[in-house]
């Protein structure tokens, strides 16, 4: 994600589970070794503790993006009912 731009292309595919950026092999190249040569991606600071709570939990996008905890529940409608959800 550090070497996307405004503008980029992105494929979702969601029967795949897969996301692919539509940006040239040697554009993208050309953008982690500006990314390098500037020090690498510097990670924010966490601004409140709610974000702090989400960074850690959040699996990254190659493992798609969702609540670590929260995968345990992925098929609970599979096996049960809905119930409301409030």
């Amino acid at each position: 994600l550090a070497l996307l731009e405004s503008g980029d292309r992105l494929r979702v595919d969601l029967g795949r589970c897969e996301v692919t950026l539509r940006v040239d092999d040697a554009e993208l190249a050309a953008r982690r070794e500006r990314l390098e040569a500037d020090g690498g991606y510097r990670y924010p600071g966490h601004q409140t503790p709610w974000q702090e709570i989400q960074r850690s939990m959040v699996e990254p996008l190659d493992r798609g993006m969702t609540l670590a905890p929260a995968t345990k529940y992925r098929d609970v409608a599979r096996l049960s009912p809905p119930r409301d959800n409030h």
